[in-house]
């Protein structure tokens, strides 16, 4: 194939910048003209698979945007799919996307609201409340939440078990910040949004702060791994409206 690269036209140009949107890296728009944007959003996808960085779009990367052989970690299907989606449809609409602790959660309901003023753990939910999962908080998606409730009801995984879709909670006692994870590996891709510049995309291991507690939805919450389409939570009625999460540090 001829290599796409800065100064290339066309809808070659148009099909990658829809790739790279879909994968979570903004293109600059879907315009068929390869600009620095583009050239940039190719290099972080490149990193972040481990390709060669060079900005240029040849064959193993083009492979790895299409979700070939050079592309090992692709999204899962079902609910685990969508909340993976719906956490990289952040990243693409970063912009859009403001830090902000409200409760209740911005977003509950409106699937891709924009723009959104939402911290990291209503984010968190909101990925998983526009998947159609059950409210990892356990509360019914009554618009409340933060990090202890998604501690006190999710269970815990080891790091070696986690997959894309799955929570990490980072800090210690009911936690400071929480990410998705995307891509699984010794040390997961994960979406973070704990300060204004996000959703970023990420490894894990950027954030140094630790304890990291590794969740997944509960094991009655069958939603997830069967994608039945129904969620079985209750409402239940805790006082948490002034409970958020602290900015990133």
């Amino acid at each position: 194939m001829q290599i796409v690269k800065v100064g290339s036209k066309g809808d070659a140009v148009r099909h990658i910048q829809e790739l790279l949107g879909r994968a979570g890296f903004d293109p600059g728009g879907v315009d068929g003209d390869f600009g620095r944007k583009t050239e940039a959003a190719v290099k972080d996808f490149q990193q972040a698979k481990g390709l060669l960085v060079d900005g240029e779009v040849g064959p193993d990367t083009l492979a790895a945007l299409e979700g070939g052989a050079a592309h090992p970690n692709q999204v899962p299907e079902g609910i685990r799919g969508e909340i993976v989606a719906n956490a990289l449809f952040g990243v693409a609409h970063e912009p859009d996307i403001h830090y902000q602790q409200l409760r209740p959660i911005d977003g509950i309901g409106d699937v891709h609201k924009l723009p959104l003023n939402v911290d990291c753990s209503g984010f968190a939910t909101l990925c998983y409340n526009w998947a159609g999962a059950p409210d990892p908080n356990g509360l019914g998606y009554n618009g409340l939440g933060y990090t202890g409730t998604l501690l006190n009801h999710m269970d815990r995984i080891d790091r070696d078990a986690a997959l894309p879709g799955d929570l990490v909670v980072i800090g210690p006692g009911s936690g400071d910040h929480v990410v998705i994870i995307v891509e699984a590996g010794s040390d997961p891709m994960v979406v973070s949004h704990g300060r204004e510049a996000g959703p970023t995309r990420q490894r894990l291991s950027v954030d140094g702060r630790e304890p990291k507690r590794f969740l997944r939805s509960r094991s009655d919450d069958s939603v997830l791994f069967d994608d039945d389409g129904t969620t079985g939570q209750v409402t239940i009625p805790l006082d948490l409206s002034n409970v958020t999460n602290a900015p990133e540090a």
